[in-house]
């Protein structure tokens, strides 16, 4: 235990012979994605709902409100974006990331313990074992891509239209971010999760190194230069703490021409 954090080894809860055949596979990023609906899974087990947020995002919303949103539903997505818009956004977004990054962002999900919840997980976890490369000019994107047919083949599924959750770069276009009496919110409803991915805290009003045209203003300025402080002060604690990946493999120096070479001679294995 770390304060209120439990850390669990990944060893503990997926059996060795699988890890063996996903670190042959995948790089650091990738495993981490193809790991998720297996950790799910055993969570699912011993809770009645599970909430996933990435890493790199800031939960500023009470967790009751994430779970009025999930209600009784087995399974809560997130699309990327809830108004249309033309080929490019006004901030620099390229509607083509739609079809290379797929529909759903995967770096916030949530499910309810059900029949319809694990049937969704393992057949995720068998599609991301077999294919879960950050490849998307080969239709891949990790584990997010799968998201796509979730809606058509678990119809149980929702999906969330709430503006304040899972606010990124990606449709910063179509969120306003306001400020009212230090609470804020997004679209009129209250700001619940953040997601910075690409975030520098040494340059925050630059808000995503995937949208390099884009400076945050107003009350979006704020949110971010606060949040930079908080990283700045939560760092303070970490310092000389340098963790070392226990699964590195030579070849995460030289994804392209391995896995050329690995397409060439043999078919992933199988993840049962």
């Amino acid at each position: 235990m770390m304060g209120d954090v439990h850390v669990v080894h990944v060893e503990s809860i997926i059996d060795s012979v699988l890890i063996a055949r996903l670190e042959d596979l995948y790089t650091p990023a990738e495993f981490c994605w193809v790991l998720k609906p297996f950790v799910f899974r055993w969570l699912l087990d011993q809770f009645d709902a599970v909430f996933y947020f990435d890493s790199d995002g800031w939960i500023t919303g009470s967790f009751d409100e994430f779970v009025v949103e999930l209600g009784d539903s087995p399974i809560l997505l997130t699309p990327h974006y809830l108004e249309p818009f033309g080929c490019v956004s006004e901030c620099g977004v390229r509607a083509l990331s739609l079809l290379r990054g797929g529909v759903f962002n995967a770096g916030f999900l949530a499910v309810n313990r059900s029949d319809q919840a694990f049937h969704f997980l393992h057949w995720w976890a068998d599609h991301v074992c077999r294919h879960g490369r950050n490849d998307p000019d080969n239709g891949m994107c990790g584990d997010q891509r799968w998201l796509d047919l979730v809606p058509a083949l678990f119809p149980v599924t929702k999906v969330s239209r709430h503006p304040g959750i899972n606010v990124g770069y990606w449709n910063i276009h179509e969120r306003v971010v306001t400020q009212i009496d230090g609470t804020y919110f997004v679209n009129g409803e209250r700001l619940l999760f953040l997601h910075l991915s690409g975030f520098d805290k040494n340059n925050p009003l630059a808000f995503s190194s995937h949208l390099p045209q884009f400076t945050a203003g107003g009350a979006l300025a704020g949110l971010l230069r606060e949040y930079a402080e908080r990283l700045d002060a939560a760092q303070l604690g970490l310092v000389g703490f340098h963790p070392v990946y226990t699964y590195r493999r030579w070849w995460h120096h030289f994804v392209k021409p391995y896995r050329w070479l690995l397409d060439l001679f043999k078919n992933p294995r199988s993840c049962r």
